[in-house]
């Protein structure tokens, strides 16, 4: 039974293909596995075939990082504690926003303030 290809990995990419454009210009292109899972076609074009490999593979780098203003700064070689001190700044920034928003979309969330329950109020204590 014949197999195809494995997958990419996620934030990888496979061969640098080259080709001489009508205009005098090179496309360098390759197959990357975006983070969503879906591999996907990356093309570049330069005056010189190295030049156009060199951009795609910035374009390649670049790409694999992810879009600005996302998790930018986890990489595939991030450590979990990297992870982690992503996650805490980014709990943090969700809390201030969660208590300085005026939003009443909010109003439902849990914003740390100390609120009464039913159960609680009959027993007259305080629930967190």
């Amino acid at each position: 039974m014949a197999m195809g290809r494995p997958r990419l990995e996620i934030g990888t990419f496979g061969d640098i293909n080259t080709q001489l454009l009508t205009n005098g210009h090179w496309k360098a292109r390759a197959r990357f596995r975006d983070r969503d899972g879906v591999t996907r076609e990356v093309k570049a074009v330069a005056t010189t075939e190295a030049k156009a490999k060199a951009k795609l593979r910035g374009t390649l780098k670049d790409r694999r990082r992810g879009p600005a203003g996302t998790d930018d700064e986890l990489t595939p070689e991030s450590t979990v504690a990297d992870l982690l001190t992503h996650w805490i700044a980014t709990c943090r920034a969700d809390t201030a926003l969660a208590r300085t928003n005026p939003n009443p979309q909010l109003a439902g969330r849990d914003t740390g303030r100390r609120r009464r329950s039913p159960t609680a109020e009959r027993q007259g204590n305080w629930a967190d």
